[in-house]
């Protein structure tokens, strides 16, 4: 029997980019879908667009609620989805047509918890600007400790909610983190250890869209440590794992890039990021999953910390002209 997939979509004053990603959903090949809209409050037109849109598919759960941020309203499409598989998509973005049904399909033939696809990143007028890099050419199907040993990096999963499916059971006792931003990192690195089995396929079949107003490239605030509490509770619970602390000192150093780029600087932060370098860089070293140019930064970094603010600033005076 075909499974029910429910597609959750978070929305909040995007009344730009909603009908597109409406459109995306309402195209998908795959048809045995609930779509579960939760307006998070909105103050522009994005409602009108939703009652609208619901009116017009009966496959559509149109729900109103008080402003609660996205995991708010995450948590809420959770409750009212009753589907086998839940998706996420965030509402400024878009799918291609043959996302839900391919990663249907891996579901199925891998038997996975999770299936995900690569994507790619578009600009506010939804061209493509690059599609993710990634280190393979077809399906591959990790165990639990596999895709969390790779999780972190930069050129596999991800900690993303929205390139994925998963299996509704995953949710019983997993929810988002609600009043933090970054809330992504943590709760799918609890749903992979979860998990048995996770598969990826390299098709891009997710646009994310990078604008200015989104969330995350906000300025720099209290709130931006958000990410640092993440990535501590991973680090916590892999102490003996030099894999995942590597991919750790990753998201570390963007967080320092943040903190270069809006001349912050805390020293803490930055002593507890030459702790992790120092126990796992001969394992960034020889890591196949980094990029040399990343490899540089991170040892950069560990070793001259003022020489690396001058190179990245410098950088960012580029890429502006």
């Amino acid at each position: 029997m075909e499974r029910k997939v429910s597609l959750i979509l978070p929305v909040y004053n995007v009344e730009k980019y909603l009908p597109q990603c409406l459109d995306s959903i309402q195209k998908q090949s795959y048809k045995n879908m609930e779509i579960i809209i939760v307006n998070d409050g909105s103050t522009d037109g994005s409602g009108q667009i939703c009652e609208t849109f619901s009116k017009r598919d009966t496959r559509v759960k149109y729900i109103q609620k008080k402003n609660g941020g996205l995991s708010s309203a995450r948590n809420v499409g959770l409750k009212y989805a009753v589907g086998d598989y839940i998706v996420f998509v965030d509402s400024d973005d878009f799918i291609r047509s043959g996302m839900i049904s391919s990663l249907v399909e891996v579901m199925e033939c891998s038997h996975a918890d999770i299936a995900c696809c690569n994507y790619e990143v578009c600009n506010e007028q939804s061209g493509v600007i690059y599609s993710h890099k990634i280190n393979i050419k077809s399906m591959q199907v990790f165990t639990r400790q596999q895709a969390i040993d790779v999780l972190f990096y930069e050129t596999f999963f991800q900690c993303y909610a929205w390139n994925k499916m998963y299996k509704r059971e995953l949710f019983t006792d997993i929810k988002y983190p609600e009043g933090r931003l970054y809330e992504d990192i943590v709760t799918t690195y609890r749903l992979f250890r979860s998990s048995e089995m996770i598969a990826f396929i390299p098709d891009s079949l997710y646009c994310y869209r990078r604008r200015e107003g989104s969330i995350t490239q906000k300025q720099f605030k209290p709130k931006s440590y958000d990410l640092i509490d993440s990535i501590n509770e991973v680090i916590e619970q892999n102490q003996d794992n030099r894999a995942v602390l590597a991919g750790c000192a990753i998201y570390y150093l963007y967080f320092i890039d943040e903190m270069i780029k809006h001349n912050v600087w805390d020293k803490d932060v930055y002593h507890k990021y030459q702790a992790i370098v120092k126990k796992t860089k001969n394992d960034i070293y020889r890591c196949t999953n980094i990029a040399c140019s990343r490899k540089i930064q991170l040892i950069l970094c560990y070793l001259n910390p003022g020489l690396y603010k001058q190179m990245y600033k410098g950088m960012i005076r580029l890429l502006k002209k």
